[in-house]
């Protein structure tokens, strides 16, 4: 546990879909939780101990509640079928303060699709948006019955929103990133196809810009890398002074649980950020999909998960 984390009680569970449910987290003690913004997530320490991070779609009227979605992952890793057979109301969590990756940039025109239960982080944005922006929202998904959080999708007004339910036919991507106007921005979180064919076809204008935000690593994107090679290096941890190595084919996460089986991970993939370390000397060899370039530049940390080196040393605040 963090000293900034927070203690919060689980006060609603919800069904809003065929496997899909909304949590409530209030302050047991009724104080006002920290502020965010669209796109940002908050991590959960669930009571086995796992640690999986959730967007945030909704704050309560005064700013007292986070509310989630969950979707149950068929062969997942066990983070989502705890929440959905075993948490109760009563819990109380340690939940992280909100952190955003995902964050919605000025603008005058945007364009927004949900993938499933990708509509979580990207709700959020349509409504901050709804009254001062030209916007239009797609909500896609294998059918109604499996699209979470339809209600409040369909309290947006309803001529900026297009739902597209597999049942009824699949979402063209194509025709609508041709007819995005230049300069838009498109954010999009949701499956990996969905994220991958729109890449693709972004990439073939420069006149847009695509934000994404994924549940698991691609599978076909290139490395990020450039294909560095697997090279052993030496990690200092700073505060205890130990020095490590890292093999060839492991990574500085699996070496340090051999020494500190506590160390915070969850996706173990580059995309959720809980492993995030501050970089004090060395050179990183980013492979995350999470941080953009400029963050790489700027910010000093690394995803411990997957990133590697490409000094011989790192120096990590760890």
């Amino acid at each position: 546990m963090s000293d900034t984390d927070l203690r919060l009680r689980v006060d609603c569970l919800r069904r809003e879909a065929n496997q899909v449910i909304s949590l409530t987290l209030t302050d047991p003690k009724g104080g006002r939780l920290p502020d965010w913004e669209p796109g940002a997530h908050i991590k959960l320490r669930l009571p086995s101990g796992l640690m999986r991070q959730y967007s945030l779609y909704a704050r309560g009227s005064d700013g007292s509640q986070y509310r989630i979605a969950v979707k149950e992952a068929e062969g997942g890793r066990g983070g989502s079928r705890e929440i959905h057979s075993r948490l109760k109301l009563g819990d109380v969590l340690n939940v992280s303060p909100p952190v955003n990756h995902f964050r919605l940039e000025p603008g005058q025109d945007y364009i927004f699709i949900a993938g499933g239960i990708g509509i979580t982080p990207i709700l959020p944005m349509a409504e901050a948006v709804s009254d001062r922006s030209s916007w239009h929202l797609y909500y896609a998904g294998k059918s109604l019955a499996s699209m979470g959080l339809l209600d409040e999708v369909r309290r947006l007004p309803q001529a900026n929103v297009t739902l597209a339910p597999a049942e009824i036919g699949k979402l063209n991507i194509g025709e609508i990133v041709r007819q995005a106007k230049p300069g838009a921005q498109i954010y999009c979180c949701g499956p990996n196809r969905m994220l991958d064919e729109l890449a693709a076809l972004c990439g073939e204008r420069h006149d847009i810009a695509l934000r994404v935000e994924r549940f698991a690593a691609s599978t076909s994107a290139a490395p990020v890398n450039g294909g560095a090679s697997d090279k052993p290096f030496e990690v200092v941890m700073k505060r205890s002074g130990r020095r490590i190595v890292i093999p060839a084919g492991s990574t500085i996460l699996t070496e340090l649980l051999n020494v500190d089986p506590s160390v915070p991970h969850s996706c173990c993939q580059g995309i959720c950020g809980v492993c995030e370390t501050k970089v004090i000397e060395g050179v990183v060899d980013h492979r995350d999909t999470l941080l953009t370039e400029e963050e790489r530049q700027t910010k000093n940390t690394m995803m411990i998960c997957c990133s590697r080196a490409r000094s011989d040393v790192l120096v990590l605040d760890i």
